[in-house]
């Protein structure tokens, strides 16, 4: 297994790993409204209850995101050297899916 391999697919777990624990809060509705930490769309902040509706949503899309990155991570330690780069990539550039279902469903609350 080339260097490249190890690397990419370390940096995809705890990449999908931090993810997945930073959304757990969100997903639990334990974090307040605030201008730090969450989901920050503007439909998030007309309410409370719109806060935690959209940030579950959000915490959930995101989770799925995560453990599909560190799928994608584990793969990385069998794939061939030349697919790998191009393999992670395209895990990192998926995160576009759950960000525009976040904004799809705050549009139709």
């Amino acid at each position: 297994m080339a260097e490249v391999n190890l690397k990419t697919a370390i940096t995809l777990v705890i990449t999908g790993g931090v993810i997945f624990l930073v959304s757990i809060p969100l997903y639990l509705e334990k974090i307040r409204m605030n201008s730090l930490y969450g989901i920050r769309i503007r439909k998030a902040f007309e309410s409370e209850e719109l806060w935690y509706k959209v940030n579950r949503y959000g915490a959930k899309a995101l989770m799925v995101w995560a453990v599909f990155l560190i799928a994608i991570g584990m793969m990385c330690l069998v794939l061939p050297d030349r697919f790998v780069l191009t393999v992670a990539r395209m895990g990192f550039l998926s995160v576009i899916i759950p960000i525009l279902r976040i904004f799809r469903y705050a549009k139709r609350l």
